[in-house]
């Protein structure tokens, strides 16, 4: 019987709720009177006496709200202001209305933000005591000011490129110039306004070459050429070519041109001398400029227009050189050199000068070469070989007219230097050392107590009327019997006006290598 009634109530429970809840939304919430009563009848004992849990519930509520009424002194019992819930939920709701949420990043600086973007609230860098910058907004909430800078106080830091003449360790070659001043501007940036293009690199005509005949006009015109600056902006460069009697292109002594090319050949021959020693030594260079602002000069080259680098007697026409080797009944050879000069009608018949040591059996004449203007009188000059003990070079300057005379104007001993065979090659090395004379290069194939090991010595040209003796640089072998350098070539291998002997090998096993090598230019 209990628990019907108990199923009962539950039942009579769940139909008053649904009925309120019908009412209150029919009648706009006027459900005081059912609510009422559910609540007395919810109060009601069961049959085992006990209330119900509905009605405990809502004498709890009561209580709850009996509790939020103020007391005297216009708080409510647990301490807090009556009016603080509805602020609560005011705030819970957004808040003040006046007040608008800061957003970082759409460049306006509200709420707790220090900037935002562009905005500093105002601050600056100037108004930071600095002289120029752009302060740097971080997540809105830092100001960083380290690309401030204080611009005059001759210090480059911050984002100055420079201060005064303080550049940073920069210059114009570190921003691809050749040269010239760098300078800083009152905004502490860089001014590259006096710097100057890269220093043009000459390539003809080639260093000690010779161009043309005063024997054919039209033919001293040498096309000048270089390879082309550059300049780091673009803009447009010119260049200035300078000719010179004299290295030291003293003024008032020089002749030139300006072009926009890399290449210039003069309209006219150059002047030259046209009686003997003819021809004319020149010197020339280069810079490059843009604007007003110009490069250095190029070191000087220099080239003989009208002579020829074979033409003993200058009279510009090239002369022939024969050595003559006779052996007598006793196997004893005699030797002799015969010089035939070049003339508008040919060799003659006849020698024009014969060369002797008067030593028998000495093998003068084994090798032979006209070896350029050793001492810068344009005219060429020869080089002669003995190598029989210990070997030698005669060396005989030309001279106007005769050509050489009898008599060697030097005679580089290979028994002095530590050469056997001494001279077993002999030829022009060209201008080794850039110092406007040409130079020689002699070789011998086995050294003195060398184990048969070569060797290659290069004497310098120079002014004057006789020949330095003394050796300017050697090369030698490192194997033994590898006869190193029994011929050898020159060139300009690296572009800086000399040229370096290239020593050949006989093609044994044991090839030559230097071990000792030539002089830089000008004895470096």
């Amino acid at each position: 019987m209990r628990a019907v009634v108990w199923l009962w109530t539950l039942a009579s429970l769940a139909v008053a709720v649904g009925c309120g809840d019908d009412a209150a939304r029919d009648d706009g919430g006027e459900d005081t009177d059912v609510g009422d009563a559910e609540t007395a009848r919810d109060a009601e004992p069961n049959d085992d006496g006990a209330a119900d849990h509905d009605a405990t519930a809502d004498a709890d509520a009561t209580a709850d709200a009996e509790d939020t009424e103020p007391d005297g002194d216009g708080t409510t019992p647990d301490g807090t202001d009556g009016d603080a819930t509805e602020e609560d939920g005011a705030a819970e709701d957004g808040g003040d209305e006046g007040e608008v949420a800061a957003t970082c990043g759409d460049g306006i600086a509200e709420g707790s933000e220090v900037c935002d973007g562009a905005d500093f609230r105002g601050d600056s860098c100037i108004a930071r005591g600095y002289e120029a910058g752009e302060l740097v907004c971080a997540w809105c909430t830092i100001i960083n000011d380290s690309p401030c800078r204080t611009c005059g106080d001759g210090l480059a830091e911050g984002s100055e490129e420079c201060d005064g003449t303080d550049l940073a360790h920069r210059d114009c070659e570190s921003f691809g110039w050749g040269g010239g001043d760098l300078g800083c501007t009152g905004a502490c940036s860089f001014d590259d306004t006096a710097c100057a293009p890269t220093v043009p690199v000459l390539r003809r005509p080639m260093n000690a070459a010779y161009v043309g005949s005063v024997l054919v006009p039209g033919s001293m015109r040498p096309e000048f050429s270089w390879e082309p600056s550059t300049s780091p902006t673009g803009g447009a460069v010119t260049y200035e070519l300078e000719l010179a009697d004299d290295p030291a292109f003293p003024a008032g002594s020089t002749a030139g041109t300006t072009t926009a090319t890399t290449s210039h050949r003069p309209a006219t021959d150059l002047p030259v001398a046209t009686t003997p020693p003819v021809g004319r030594r020149t010197w020339w260079r280069v810079r490059a400029c843009a604007g007003t602002i110009c490069s250095a000069w190029t070191a000087p080259w220099y080239f003989t227009a009208g002579a020829s680098d074979r033409d003993l007697n200058g009279d510009g026409y090239a002369d022939v050189v024969v050595s003559l080797m006779s052996i007598d009944a006793a196997m004893v050879s005699h030797s002799s050199v015969r010089i035939y000069f070049g003339g508008p009608a040919g060799l003659g018949a006849s020698p024009d000068l014969t060369l002797a040591t008067g030593v028998a059996g000495d093998d003068f004449g084994t090798h032979l070469a006209i070896a350029g203007d050793l001492n810068g009188d344009l005219r060429a000059d020869l080089a002669i070989t003995s190598t029989w003990a210990g070997g030698n070079v005669r060396v005989y300057l030309g001279a106007p007219t005769s050509g050489p005379d009898d008599a060697a104007d030097a005679i580089l001993d290979g028994g002095t230097l530590g050469g056997g065979w001494f001279g077993t090659w002999v030829g022009p090395a060209g201008d080794v050392n850039g110092d406007g004379y040409a130079d020689l290069v002699i070789s011998a194939s086995s050294r003195s107590g060398s184990g048969g090991s070569g060797a290659l010595w290069v004497f310098f040209g120079g002014p004057g009327a006789t020949f330095e003796a003394t050796a300017d640089g050697t090369a030698v072998g490192e194997g033994t019997s590898d006869r190193y350098a029994p011929s050898a070539g020159v060139g300009d291998r690296d572009h800086d006006r000399g040229k370096a002997p290239a020593p050949d090998s006989d093609g044994n096993a044991q090839r030559g290598t230097p071990k000792k090598h030539v002089p830089r230019p000008n004895g470096g």
